[in-house]
């Protein structure tokens, strides 16, 4: 069995472990297709009982923060690195890669 876990706080601390380790290369994993990452991360919260992380809201008002957190999580990596495009590989999953 696989075991998981989530991207917060990882997923902000790019620009710590661009300084720790000088000449790395990073990682940016995108979804084709956003309802699919909102599923899967509804899926996620639900299977690992974290359901208390959207406490009070809908799953249409959660999706909604998830998504613009989504993105301008994307944005900020897309430019940090946007003067260093042989550090940043972006994989899009269910789709072409860039």
């Amino acid at each position: 069995q696989a075991l998981n876990f989530g991207d917060s706080p990882w997923c902000f601390m790019y620009p710590m472990f661009d300084r720790l380790y000088p000449n790395s290369k990073f990682i940016l994993t995108k979804r084709a297709d956003e309802n699919v990452y909102i599923n899967s991360y509804l899926k996620y919260i639900k299977k690992q009982k974290k359901q208390y992380v959207k406490h009070g809201l809908t799953d249409e008002m959660f999706a909604s923060l998830v998504i613009r957190r989504y993105h301008l999580h994307n944005k900020m990596v897309e430019e940090y690195f946007q003067n260093r495009s042989d550090d940043l590989l972006v994989l899009t999953i269910g789709g072409e890669q860039k």
